[in-house]
C-alpha cells in the first residue's frame, strides 16, 4: 500500500452456520475502528498508523511506512476485535537535495508527474589519474584520456553511467568509476519494502519498472541508513566504491525491469545515477502468481544532461578572436535537438529574491574544460543544498603553448572581456537585483574585477568571490608588501598608483560589489611559479618603455618590419597591463590580509584556501582544488563560499 494515498478498505469476520451447515462460511462486514504502528519487533503500538474518515466506503490515508495494524470495532456478541496487517511502502527522493527524506505528505520532497525530480545524467569520466608526473588526483577527464580505460579492457573506455570492470571472455562487472563519480549519484528510499517482502506469499514478485524514456542504474547504499555519507565521508565513500560491483542491483529502464524478491541483504535504501536522458515514471510494482500486477507505487524523475539544468554564457571561445562585448547562450555539447537552457519566461516575477550565482573561469582552458568546472560548481553547491540559480561566463582565454606570450595574451583578453561581463551582470542584476553573486577563478578574476569597476557607481553585484585570483594584489591595496623581481625593468608601479605618481591604485573605486572577499593561498603553485615568474619577465618582446623626466613614461609595441607605436594611459591600460607593467607584489590569491575593496567592518575578507580542512598547498593540482578531487574533500570549500555569501543561512 503507497504512503499518503487514499484507500478504500473493507474487513470481514469468517463465521460458520450454526444451524446444521457446518461446512459453510459466511462474511461478515467489520467496522474499522483504528489504525496503529506495528514495531520492529512485531508489536502493535499504540501509535497511530494513519488517518481513517468513516462513510459508506471507509478510507484509509497512511502516515507512516512499514507494518499497520488494522483494528476492528468489538464485536456485539463476543466483544472480541479483529486486527489485520497492511503494509505500507514509499518511493522516496530526497527532491530538495538538502540531505534529509521528508516524507511528509505535501512536504519539500514531494514529487508528483507535474514536479518531477529533476537529476542530470552521469555521462562524464571521473577517473583517478597521475598528474604532475608522479602525483594523482581523481578528475572529470576527457573522454580519449587513456585513463578512462576501464579496468582489463584492451582500450575500452565508458561513460560513469556505464563503468565497469573487464572480467574477459565478455563479463563485465558494472561497478562505480571513483569516489569523485559519487558526486553523480542520488539517493532512492524505499521504506516499509523490507516486512512488505517478507510477508507476501513464495509466488508473488516485487520489482521496480520504468514507464517513461529515461534510465537510472541501482546500488545499494552501503550505508546502513541510507544516509549522505557517501557524498560526504570518505570511508564511506571507499567502501561504496570497493564494494560496488556486490552492491549493484542493474540498470533500470523501460526494457529492464529489476526483481527485487529473492535478493538477499536487499535493505531499503538504494543510491543511484542517470544512464539515459529523459522524462520517466519509476515504479515500485507487486505481481500475483499469474505476474499480474496487484499493487504499484510510482515515483517521478526527469533526467537531464547537465548542460540543461545552469546557464552557459558565453562571449567567445576563439581566442583568436576579439571578445564579443554582450554574451550570449553557448550552444556547444548539448543533446541533439536541445536548446540552450535559459531559466523561464517568468524569470523576474518567479526569482526575484532567488539567488543567482555566476561563475567565471580561469586561463588555460579548452571550451569542454570551461564546461567541466562549472558543472563541478553546479553539482557541490548542490550538495550543499543550494537551491538557487546557477550560470557561467566564458571568456576566450588562450591556452598553454611554447609561445612564451601564452599567458600575456591570456591576460590580455580577460581585460577585454569584462565589457561583455559587465553587460551580462546588469541584465541578470535587473532580474534578481541584489540577489547576484559572482564567483572567479584565477585569471578570471581579471574579467571580473575590471567588469566591477566598470560599473562605476553601481553596485551591480551583492558578492565577489575572488577564488586564487591571478591579478596584482597592489590594484587593490598598495600597501601589500613589494616583492623581489629579477631581472627589474623597474617599469613604475601603475597598478598601485594608475596611472601618475601619487594616484589611488587601479582598483580604488571598485564598488561594483556590495562584499569582497577573497579565498587565497599563500604557496598556490601557480600564483608562486608561474604567475611572479611572467611577471617578473615583462615587458615582452616587441614592447619597452622609457622614462622621461619631468614627463610621464612612455610605452611602445614594436611591430614586425621594426616600427615604434607608442602605448600610453588610459587608452591603452588592457595592453600595458598585459605586456609591460610588472606586478611589485604577490597575485591576490596569494596574498593575505588584502585591504581596499576586501576590508570592511573592522575586518578583511578572506579564507585561506591552505589552511585545514582545505589544505590546498603548493602542488599544482591545488591551485583548481575546489574543482577538482572528490567531494567527500572539497566540501569544505564550497560551505564556506555559501557561508561568506550569507547563501547557506537562506537555504
Amino acid at each position: 500500500m503507497p504512503l499518503h494515498e487514499n484507500y478504500n478498505l473493507l474487513c470481514y469476520s469468517e463465521d460458520k452456520i450454526a444451524n446444521g451447515y457446518s461446512n459453510i462460511l459466511v462474511y461478515r462486514e467489520q467496522r474499522i475502528a483504528a489504525s496503529y504502528i506495528v514495531d520492529a519487533s512485531g508489536n502493535i503500538t499504540s501509535q497511530p498508523g494513519g488517518t481513517l474518515h468513516q462513510g459508506p466506503l471507509l478510507l484509509f490515508n497512511p502516515t507512516n511506512t512499514g507494518p499497520v495494524a488494522m483494528v476492528t470495532e468489538p464485536d456485539i456478541a463476543t466483544g472480541l476485535r479483529g486486527t489485520g496487517i497492511v503494509h505500507v511502502v514509499a518511493l522516496q527522493l530526497d527532491a530538495n537535495h538538502d540531505g534529509t527524506m521528508d516524507l511528509r505528505f505535501g512536504g519539500e520532497d514531494d514529487v508528483t508527474s507535474s514536479r518531477p525530480f529533476e537529476f542530470w545524467v552521469n555521462d562524464d569520466y571521473d577517473r583517478l589519474h597521475t598528474v604532475d608526473i608522479t602525483d594523482q588526483e581523481e578528475d572529470d577527464l576527457e573522454s580519449s584520456d587513456p585513463a578512462t580505460e576501464c579496468p582489463g579492457s584492451f582500450r575500452v573506455s565508458r561513460p560513469d553511467h556505464d563503468y565497469a570492470n573487464y572480467l574477459g571472455y565478455g563479463q563485465w562487472a558494472p561497478a562505480i568509476a571513483s569516489r569523485r563519480d559519487l558526486e553523480d549519484y542520488a539517493r532512492l528510499w524505499i521504506p516499509g519494502l523490507s516486512s512488505a517482502v517478507a510477508a507476501m506469499p513464495a509466488n508473488c514478485t516485487v520489482r521496480l519498472s520504468v514507464v517513461g524514456d529515461g534510465a537510472i542504474r541501482l546500488f545499494r547504499a552501503v550505508e546502513s541508513g541510507g544516509g549522505t555519507g557517501y557524498l560526504f565521508d570518505e570511508t564511506v565513500a571507499s567502501n561504496q566504491v570497493a564494494q560496488s560491483h556486490s552492491l549493484y542491483l542493474g540498470r533500470l529502464s523501460s526494457d529492464t525491469p529489476i526483481v527485487l524478491t529473492g535478493k538477499t541483504n536487499l535493505g531499503e535504501r538504494f543510491i543511484w545515477c542517470g544512464a539515459k536522458r529523459g522524462f520517466c515514471s519509476i515504479k515500485l510494482e507487486v505481481l500475483d502468481a499469474d505476474q499480474t500486477v496487484v499493487s504499484t507505487i510510482s515515483t517521478y524523475i526527469d533526467l537531464k544532461d547537465i548542460k540543461e539544468m545552469y546557464e552557459r554564457w558565453t562571449v567567445g571561445d576563439d581566442p583568436s578572436k576579439e571578445p564579443e562585448s554582450y554574451a550570449h547562450m553557448a550552444r556547444d555539447g548539448l543533446p541533439q535537438g536541445a536548446i540552450p537552457f535559459r531559466y523561464p519566461a517568468g524569470f523576474q516575477a518567479q526569482i526575484t529574491n532567488s539567488p543567482y550565482i555566476l561563475h567565471v573561469h580561469g586561463w588555460n582552458l579548452k571550451a569542454w574544460e570551461k564546461d567541466r568546472y562549472a558543472e563541478t560548481a553546479f553539482k557541490r553547491l548542490y550538495w550543499q543544498a543550494y537551491q538557487g540559480r546557477f550560470g557561467s561566463f566564458r571568456w576566450p582565454t588562450t591556452q598553454q603553448t611554447l609561445n612564451p606570450l601564452a599567458y600575456d595574451k591570456g591576460e590580455f583578453q580577460a581585460w577585454k572581456s569584462a565589457t561583455g561581463l559587465l553587460n551580462l551582470l546588469r541584465w541578470l542584476n535587473s532580474k534578481c537585483p541584489g540577489h547576484l553573486y559572482l564567483t572567479a577563478h584565477s585569471m578570471g578574476n581579471v574579467v571580473a574585477g575590471e567588469a566591477l569597476r566598470l560599473a562605476g557607481t553601481n553596485q551591480i553585484v551583492n558578492t565577489y568571490v575572488a577564488m586564487q585570483g591571478a591579478v596584482p594584489s597592489h590594484a587593490y591595496d598598495p600597501t601589500t608588501p613589494q616583492r623581489t623581481i629579477f631581472p627589474d625593468s623597474n617599469t613604475p608601479d601603475r597598478h598601485a598608483e594608475y596611472w601618475t605618481n601619487g594616484a589611488p591604485c587601479y582598483f580604488s573605486s571598485a564598488i561594483g560589489a556590495e562584499t569582497y572577499v577573497n579565498f587565497y593561498n599563500t604557496n598556490d603553485w601557480a600564483l608562486t611559479l608561474l604567475w611572479r615568474p611572467n611577471q617578473d619577465l615583462k615587458p615582452d618582446i616587441a614592447y619597452s618603455w622609457v622614462s622621461v623626466p619631468g614627463e610621464p613614461e612612455r610605452y611602445y609595441y614594436t611591430d614586425a618590419w621594426g616600427n615604434p607605436h607608442g602605448k600610453c594611459f588610459p587608452a591603452d591600460t588592457y595592453e600595458i597591463f598585459s605586456y609591460i607593467t610588472e606586478a611589485r607584489c604577490q597575485a591576490l590569491g596569494a596574498q593575505a590580509n588584502v585591504a581596499g575593496a576586501f576590508f570592511s567592518n573592522g575586518q578583511h575578507n578572506q579564507f585561506d584556501v591552505d589552511g585545514p580542512p582545505l589544505s590546498f598547498s603548493s602542488p599544482h593540482k591545488g591551485h583548481s582544488g575546489q574543482f577538482r578531487s572528490t567531494n567527500m574533500k572539497r566540501q569544505f570549500f564550497w560551505e564556506r563560499l555559501l557561508l561568506v555569501t550569507g547563501l547557506s543561512q537562506t537555504q
